[in-house]
């Protein structure tokens, strides 16, 4: 009885080729959304930071609304490329409220896709004015 012969490593060659060939560019692709998505996080984040702080320096009556771009300009990163639209405002006389909003396009990195083309990120943070 003849035994089959094992394939030889020059065999598997081409096979290896191709299955690089298929899953290579779906690795990138799944790499390059998660590096856009974890930049929208990061700005999120840093946008309510700043949301948070600038509503904090309005509810002590550190700053002013007339200020508070300037007040929350400070605590977000600088980003060239990221425009903030600050507003500050007061719905009753015992709270002041700060929303910072930035269109998602240009929160996302890397947008290979355009899942972040359309849409706002927002940041909105209400506290209660101290009184003294």
């Amino acid at each position: 009885m003849i035994s089959p012969r094992p394939r030889s490593i020059e065999c598997q060659s081409g096979v290896v080729t191709l299955e690089a060939a298929l899953v290579l560019p779906l690795l990138i692709l799944i790499t390059l959304g998660l590096t856009g998505l974890g930049s929208i996080m990061f700005i999120q984040n840093n946008m309510l930071h700043a949301a948070r702080e600038t509503a904090r320096s309005l509810a002590v009556g550190d700053t002013t609304l007339g200020e508070a771009h300037d007040t929350a300009g400070k605590h977000l990163l600088n980003w060239e490329e990221v425009n903030f639209t600050v507003t500050p405002t007061e719905p009753n006389a015992s709270d002041v409220s700060v929303e910072i909003t930035t269109p998602l396009s240009e929160a996302a990195l890397v947008d290979v896709l355009g899942i972040f083309s359309s849409g706002t990120l927002r940041a909105r943070v209400t506290m209660k004015k101290e009184i003294g």
